[in-house]
């Protein structure tokens, strides 16, 4: 939520790009494949595929 609130996209979240706190607090790790979008953008578009694809939703693997 906090990323996502200042228009940053992962783009590469998978289980090995989380780390947990001995207390149970998830973070968010690895932000290479990240971007910074504008701020009144409504829509973007896809340049090819970005991430892995393992982990990718079924709509990622659709567009390509």
């Amino acid at each position: 939520e906090g990323i996502h609130s200042l228009n940053v996209i992962h783009q590469d979240l998978k289980p090995h790009n989380l780390m947990k706190t001995k207390e149970g607090k998830l973070y968010l790790i690895d932000y290479g494949l990240a971007k910074i979008l504008p701020i009144r953008r409504a829509t973007f578009k896809v340049k090819g595929f970005i991430g892995t694809p393992r982990y990718a939703s079924v709509r990622a693997h659709c567009m390509m």
